[in-house]
């Protein structure tokens, strides 16, 4: 292999060159700038932190841009990977989906989550003493 970023910059070539199948990632990233889905820079990005396990933060140095536009480009770039996956996905043609296609959707998407509705009681916590006076009893 050699440096990421002359081996990523011709994604489409790369793959093309080491003889990468239909489904395989860099296939699917190679796709997806080729479609204009993601930009090279972003295929790049997805590759760098999520399969090779390096930092943002180390990338960002490596780049000269800051730390914040990387947090952003990437769940950005990958936001859109996953819309373009999931109509992928939708399609009954074995040569344009594959396992591994459909796996990369289920890994982007985001979790379910409910919505935050206030604070919710402490369970733990004793219950409230009970007033001093009697339902309509006024205090002294």
């Amino acid at each position: 292999m050699g440096d990421l970023d002359q081996d990523l910059a011709p994604l489409g070539e790369r793959v093309r060159a080491i003889g990468a199948g239909p489904g395989h990632p860099e296939t699917v990233l190679a796709q997806a700038v080729a479609a204009g889905v993601i930009s090279a820079d972003a295929g790049e990005l997805i590759a760098a932190s999520r399969w090779e396990g390096r930092s943002l933060t180390a990338l960002a140095a490596e780049r000269g841009v800051s730390l914040w536009k990387l947090r952003k480009q990437r769940p950005r770039a990958e936001r859109a990977l996953l819309a373009w996956l999931n109509d992928r996905t939708r399609d009954v043609d074995p040569e344009r989906t594959s396992p591994v296609e459909a796996a990369a959707v289920t890994a982007l998407a985001p979790p379910d989550r409910s919505p935050r509705r206030g604070r919710r009681p402490n369970r733990n916590s004793p219950a409230p003493a009970q007033s001093s006076t009697e339902h309509g009893q006024v205090a002294a």
